[in-house]
C-alpha cells in the first residue's frame, strides 16, 4: 500500500508526476480527484504559482499583513486562491496571517478593482482558467 497515491492510483512517483501534469492542463477543477491532488500539493505551492502568474517579483513581503496599506497583488492572489475552490478561507487566511473573515474584504476589493479595470478582469480570468 505504500504505492497508493492520493487515494486514487497505484503507481510510482513518476506516474503520479505525469498524472499531475495532465491534471494541470485540465480546465475542470470540480472533479474530486483534481481537488484532492491540488490540496495535497499544499497551499504554499499554490500561492507561489498564483504570484508567478500575476508577475509578482517579491512575493515574500505580500505574505505578511499590513493594516491600512493597499496591496492589490496580495488581494488578487487571495481572490484566485478562493475561486480555485481548493482551500478554505480559514486556510488562506492562516497562510497570509489574517483571520478568515478578512478574506471577504480582499474578495470585495478585487471585485472593485476588476469592475473598473477590464484588463485586470481578463488577466484574472486567464489565471483561473489556466490553473
Amino acid at each position: 500500500m505504500d504505492k497508493l497515491r492520493y487515494g486514487l492510483f497505484l503507481g510510482s512517483k513518476q506516474f503520479v508526476k505525469k498524472w499531475k501534469e495532465k491534471l494541470y492542463a485540465e480546465k475542470d477543477r470540480e472533479k474530486p480527484q483534481a481537488r484532492r491532488a491540488l490540496k495535497e500539493e499544499g497551499i504554499e505551492t499554490a500561492v507561489e504559482r498564483v504570484f508567478r502568474s500575476l508577475g509578482v517579483q517579491h512575493p515574500g513581503s505580500l505574505l505578511k499583513p499590513r493594516r491600512g496599506e493597499s496591496r492589490p497583488d496580495r488581494d488578487l492572489a487571495i481572490y484566485v486562491l478562493c475561486y480555485l475552490g481548493v482551500f478554505t478561507h480559514q486556510e488562506i487566511g492562516r497562510h497570509f496571517g489574517v483571520g478568515y473573515t478578512s478574506i471577504s474584504g480582499s474578495l470585495k476589493r478585487v471585485e472593485g478593482y476588476m469592475s473598473s479595470d477590464g484588463d485586470l478582469k481578463e488577466k484574472v480570468s486567464i489565471i483561473l482558467n489556466d490553473k
